[in-house]
């Protein structure tokens, strides 16, 4: 161990005794552990992950945020296109920091692909957490993606009943960098109304 000596002195007949201060080097931190199937649910980066969705959670519950929602359900299927969206919503904080969007939509075989996009406070995607719900009474299929702050996906689990799978998105190699930025100005502007480019022609009369 290094030390470093403080020489003695004498002050106005007073002397200071010589002291020995230890200078300890500063160690480098620990690399953090590799992420596995094994040690996911308790690795660093997926708990403080966790904690940010658990917040946001919260801050739901004790309506914290200001929630608004647009829903398309009630307008005539015909007019909203093959996979029609069902809603869209967005969660704001108190300072007008969008936290968390959801968009609801209408998929193959009728199934209902709800997907929710959690926000950090500096406007960073960090996880995404994504339902797939079947029509025909088969069980929901769960997506999990967790981001870097740099809008990778470095982990995701899909479960669909008892069955677990590993790094389906991860290997894709894809980027879901999304901010918050414009977001809530494109989700203010959207207006529940028919799609006129979506709509069906109208049907010729049936003649007898």
């Amino acid at each position: 161990m290094q030390v470093r000596k403080v020489s003695a002195a004498i002050v106005g007949g007073a002397i200071l005794c010589a002291l020995l201060v230890p200078a300890y080097a500063a160690e480098p931190p620990k690399p953090e552990p590799e992420i596995t199937e094994k040690n996911w649910e308790q690795h660093p980066t997926i708990v403080e992950i966790r904690k940010l969705y658990n917040d946001i959670q919260s801050q739901l519950e004790h309506k914290k945020l200001k929630y608004q929602k647009k829903s398309f359900a009630k307008l005539p299927r015909a007019c909203r296109g093959m996979y029609p969206t069902e809603y869209l919503a967005i969660a704001t904080d108190r300072a007008n920091r969008v936290r968390l969007d959801v968009t609801a939509q209408r998929i193959s075989d009728d199934d209902l692909l709800t997907t929710r996009n959690y926000y950090d406070e500096d406007g960073r995607l960090r996880f995404v957490y994504r339902t797939d719900e079947s029509s025909e009474g088969f069980a929901t299929i769960h997506y999990r993606m967790y981001l870097t702050d740099q809008g990778k996906i470095f982990w995701d689990v899909k479960t669909e009943g008892k069955h677990v799978e590993f790094g389906e998105m991860t290997r894709s190699r894809e980027m879901m960098n999304l901010t918050t930025a414009g977001l809530l100005d494109g989700f203010m502007r959207i207006k529940v109304e028919c799609d006129p480019e979506d709509a069906e022609p109208p049907r010729e009369p049936v003649r007898h």
